[in-house]
């Protein structure tokens, strides 16, 4: 590398740092209200209880997502069809809080914050007031803007009355990315089957629109390779081009793998009107760097990554593996039957060669590996390429309503072929579910593709050049290297095999997760699994931890959940795990009192076919090494003000020779009960601190009766003031080990 290129490569990637820093220290949360006006420029998403838009803070053009939300729970309901009918350009005055979503650190986390910083987004803004729209007006660029996308909305009518509604959807996903509407079922099976890239706008619908722009404008891609520097029809050409990309990659809202393809096409333009030499490698670089200056979180992008780990595999590895493909094809003759299998043998080298680059990421994204991928992706790519092709035409031809809406009557032909096939695909498809990765797999993977590109330059030098005898030994070299990636792959199988094999059958441990003010921990002995809680105070939150888990850590049931008692921050997780995972069996303590959260609990599980298991003190339910005490409540429930949380399900679990004392939100009163009945509690491992580290549990008396080594205590301190100061002053005195989920997030301990 010349000197010149290597410190404009290090100036580059620090200013790229620097840029990141600024962008992610700009903002912080701000629990006060503030007067923010704001810059529409897309419509999010919007459900019956909120409205998001894509805006920017007018001043700084910093950009935010709005979410403009129900105040129902307050009894006013506002008008939400109303707020979602705002177009670009236009300029709202609302009071909102920032809301910038910190981690919970809890294991297989979506890591939220950095997904909207990589898409150049620096947090929320939350209101449940009602916005004021005011005057403005739009400079030169975003008149652009607003015409391009005053153009989208009129496709995006023409689209839905020429179309049923679930193709209609379907069509505009295909076509220009637009998923607002797509039902969530198709997504799934296209997910499923492993073709969900065809559902978003990536570099093969750019390559679509510019098939059409050259057709239009009688672009031939040999004219651009002429050697006349003065020749003002190809720079002419070449302009048009660009300027129908850059429109495009608005139109398509800026799709980071648009972006991508929209550089790399240009940059082709341009080395073709300058007459330069193209280099991929070198123009794929470029594209990163000037992603990465624009968006410089853009490389945590899982939707980048994948784009540019395909484009790669395609340049290192296309033709490479076409060639291999060609060799049997020799001998047909029939030269219709040729070029039909040299079409296959292309998009199945394609496929193929991005594949094999971005396998690793979809693992650790997604968990599993969709199978088979390369029979999928091949017919259903072939379908959708004349969808692409002819919406794109549609695009263009809108201008003529009644002939627009012809094409895309005739598009919804394609469209349902493409849904039926899906269907057919998604029953014969399965998945390889896997958990996820250490780094060292990304290494080992990765040196191995390195070594299939050495193998096939080699293999090239081998056939087209002629090497004298004893300088070097290509023959000798190749069999080196096949048996060294021969070995590489046996290792990255084996460890793949190992990690999945000891997690889900040989690992013992207990999580206590990070649910703010709730309750929730989950314990695993081998194959048997057992929930302790499965609440928080911030709805859905329970669930969505213990689900990110699960499909990290691919899991698929449990086989006991413990209720301590039905508080909201206990349980409020409950039905959907019910609904996406199969449970042995709810373990649970009838109340003193039977109150509608009773009956609530008992409908749910009766709803759901449950296998209900109703304890008392001096139970025990041994599953697998895993062994549960009822220690409480017994058939005299304790007299108390707090009757539902003094009366909580109190259960001693032991793993092998670890000792758990879980104590729901009993009290100082359920303490004494405890240690009156000289119930067998001593030398416990880890306590599992009563009501939150609460001020009303955790006496010293009861702490130096079980003397426990360590003592977590699961909750947010803004809702209640928990811990209390009191209780963790005691449990110090004592010399217990404190964890707070709220700064240390989950928390897991070995049970080995």
């Amino acid at each position: 590398m010349k000197k010149k290129y290597f410190i404009f490569f290090i100036l580059l990637i620090l200013l790229i740092l620097i840029k990141g820093y600024l962008f992610s220290s700009k903002y912080t949360a701000d629990n006060a209200k503030n007067e923010y006006v704001l810059f529409i420029e897309s419509l999010k998403s919007k459900s019956d209880t909120k409205v998001a838009y894509n805006v920017k803070i007018l001043n700084t053009n910093d950009k935010f997502i709005l979410n403009i939300l129900d105040n129902s729970y307050n009894n006013i309901q506002t008008n939400l069809t109303k707020y979602s009918n705002y177009k670009y350009g236009d300029v709202i005055k609302v009071k909102g809080k920032i809301s910038i979503q910190e981690n919970l650190n809890n294991p297989g986390e979506f890591n939220y914050k950095l997904y909207l910083y990589s898409n150049n987004i620096h947090g929320l803004i939350n209101t449940y007031e009602v916005p004021k729209q005011i005057s403005y007006n739009k400079n030169f660029i975003q008149n652009i803007y607003s015409k391009v996308y005053m153009f989208k909305e009129h496709v995006k009518n023409i689209i839905k009355s020429s179309m049923e509604e679930t193709n209609a959807n379907l069509a505009m996903s295909m076509i220009y990315g637009d998923t607002t509407d797509l039902d969530e079922s198709i997504k799934e099976d296209f997910e499923e089957v492993g073709v969900s890239h065809l559902m978003s706008v990536s570099g093969t619908h750019i390559t679509s629109f510019m098939f059409v722009i050259n057709i239009l404008f009688r672009i031939n891609k040999k004219e651009n390779k002429c050697k006349n520097k003065k020749n003002k029809r190809i720079k002419i050409k070449g302009l048009i081009q660009i300027i129908s990309i850059c429109i495009y990659i608005i139109f398509t809202g800026f799709s980071i793998s648009v972006f991508r393809s929209g550089i790399m096409i240009i940059i082709s333009i341009v080395c073709d009107m300058l007459n330069k030499t193209k280099d991929k490698y070198k123009a794929l670089v470029l594209t990163l760097g000037v992603i990465l200056f624009h968006t410089p979180y853009a490389i945590f992008n899982v939707g980048m990554q994948l784009s540019f780990l395909a484009t790669l595999g395609i340049i290192m590895f296309g033709k490479s593996v076409a060639n291999e493909f060609y060799k049997l094809t020799n001998k047909i003759k029939n030269e219709i039957i040729k070029k039909i299998i040299k079409y296959i043998i292309e998009n199945t080298a394609i496929t193929i060669a991005v594949q094999l680059m971005i396998i690793p990421i979809q693992i650790q994204s997604f968990n599993k590996l969709p199978f088979p991928v390369i029979l999928p992706n091949l017919i259903l790519g072939i379908i959708s390429t004349p969808i692409r092709v002819i919406g794109t035409i549609g695009i263009m031809l809108s201008f003529i309503p009644a002939l627009s809406g012809k094409i895309f009557s005739f598009l919804e032909i394609l469209v349902t072929i493409l849904l039926r096939t899906s269907k057919i695909f998604k029953s014969i498809s399965f998945g390889i579910s896997t958990v996820s990765m250490p780094v060292i797999f990304l290494v080992l993977y990765y040196i191995f593709i390195l070594g299939i590109f050495v193998y096939f330059k080699i293999k090239n030098i081998t056939s087209s050049v002629r090497v004298k005898e004893g300088k070097y030994n290509f023959k000798k070299l190749l069999k080196y290297l096949k048996i060294f990636e021969a070995t590489l792959f046996i290792l990255i199988i084996s460890l793949v095999t190992f990690i999945n094999v000891y997690s889900i059958c040989f690992s013992q441990y207990v999580y206590f997760f990070n649910v703010e003010q709730g309750d929730m921990s989950y314990i695993k002995c081998g194959k048997e699994s057992v929930i302790v809680d499965i609440g928080s105070m911030s709805n859905n939150l329970a669930f969505n931890t213990i689900s990110n888990y699960f499909k990290a850590s691919n899991l698929n049931k449990v086989d006991a959940i413990i209720v301590s008692h039905m508080h909201k921050d206990h349980i409020n997780g409950l039905e959907s795990f019910l609904q996406n995972y199969k449970v042995g069996r709810v373990i649970y303590s009838k109340p003193k009192t039977i109150n509608k959260a009773y009956t609530d609990f008992k409908e749910l599980l009766n709803k759901y076919d449950v296998n209900l298991v109703e304890v008392k003190r001096g139970d025990v339910i041994n599953i697998g090494e895993i062994q549960i005490q009822v220690l409480l409540p017994d058939e005299e429930y304790i007299e108390s003000l707090d009757e539902v949380n003094t009366n909580s399900l109190v259960c001693k679990i032991t793993v092998k020779d670890k000792q758990m004392l879980y104590m729901g939100d009993a009290s100082i009163e359920t303490e004494e009960k405890l240690i009156k009945e000289n119930m067998d509690i001593s030398n416990i491992y880890i306590l599992k601190v009563g009501h939150h580290g609460s001020k009303t549990a955790t006496s010293n008396e009861f702490i130096q009766k079980i003397k426990p080594e360590n003592a977590v205590i699961s909750a947010l301190k803004k809702y209640y003031g928990h811990p209390h100061e009191q209780t963790t002053d005691t449990l110090k005195e004592n010399n217990v080990y404190i964890y707070l989920t709220e700064q240390q997030g989950a928390i897991k301990f070995n049970l080995k």
